[in-house]
């Protein structure tokens, strides 16, 4: 049935409609734990998933699969609208802000990762998690931007380092092989801000078909599966949906210590350039 469920009906279930998903998202924090909801500007079904986190709508047809958050001792791997940045640090994120670069946050507004123009080559503003375990295979990331600038178009001129988020996991059941890097935006590519999936491993970066070029801000939805040499994406809310799959290889890029979600940006050269990305609303599920 595809990336999102589109049906005429859905009998037996009342149904909370919304206007766009963001009008969804925003109606979860006060909706139950499995409520199905619609998105009327698409047509496309979600559930509310609220256990361990505010709720955020998830596609219908992955809710049943998902198990719970990545995860470590302190919390769960979200970031909601009312949070500050110490309730992120208290749940388990951490700050990795790198020279020029800084992350903030204050209830009710974006999480904003800036890298100011004067900023030195190599600053970068991050707010990671890390995870516990390095197993787990199969993740659903959803992740709403509200608005980034990121730097110039053009090779060498790329500035924006690493993109809206990794996740690393290994390529196999039992967690031990090699690594990968998974980015939902760009990493030196050679258009700004593109809107596309990178692998990176040890041999280097491989880049998905279908970029869109001109992404400004929007959720972005996507399925990750680290069990074997392949990964597919599907992303978006709307009616256009870009669907990729990009093949791996088996080199391994380095020892996997645990399963982490990065937002990060990174100044690679040293034209004065402003790097700046503003996150709403981020869920690491598993699935």
């Amino acid at each position: 049935m595809g990336f999102f469920y589109k049906a005429g009906t859905v009998e037996g279930e009342p149904v909370v409609e919304g206007a766009s998903y963001n009008a969804l998202a925003s109606s979860a924090k006060s909706q139950a734990h499995g409520v199905l909801m619609k998105d009327t500007s698409t047509g496309f079904y979600y559930k509310n998933y609220r256990t361990g986190g505010p709720g955020i709508p998830v596609p219908v047809e992955y809710f049943d699969s998902v198990t719970g958050y990545l995860s470590n001792a302190s919390g769960n791997a979200f970031v909601a609208p009312a949070d500050s940045y110490s309730d992120l640090l208290s749940r388990g994120w951490s700050n990795n802000d790198l020279n020029d670069g800084t992350s903030t946050k204050t209830s009710g507004a974006d999480l904003v990762l800036d890298v100011p123009t004067s900023a030195a080559w190599g600053s970068r503003a991050g707010t990671w998690f890390i995870g516990t375990g390095a197993s787990h295979q199969q993740y659903l990331s959803i992740m709403t931007i509200s608005s980034y600038t990121p730097g110039p178009t053009g090779g060498a001129g790329h500035n924006y380092g690493t993109g809206l988020a990794i996740l690393w996991a290994a390529n196999n059941t039992a967690g031990t092989g090699s690594t990968r890097l998974h980015y939902n935006l760009s990493f030196g590519a050679t258009t700004a801000g593109r809107y596309t999936l990178s692998i990176t491993n040890a041999g280097g970066t491989t880049v998905g078909d279908g970029p869109n070029a001109s992404f400004t801000s929007g959720t972005v939805i996507t399925v990750a599966d680290f069990s074997d040499n392949s990964l597919t994406t599907n992303r978006g809310t709307s009616s256009a949906i870009l669907e990729q799959s990009v093949p791996n290889v088996a080199a391994s890029y380095g020892p996997l210590v645990s399963d982490l979600c990065y937002l990060s940006i990174t100044k690679l050269m040293t034209a004065p350039d402003q790097l700046t990305l503003n996150i709403s609303e981020v869920h690491i599920l598993k699935i």
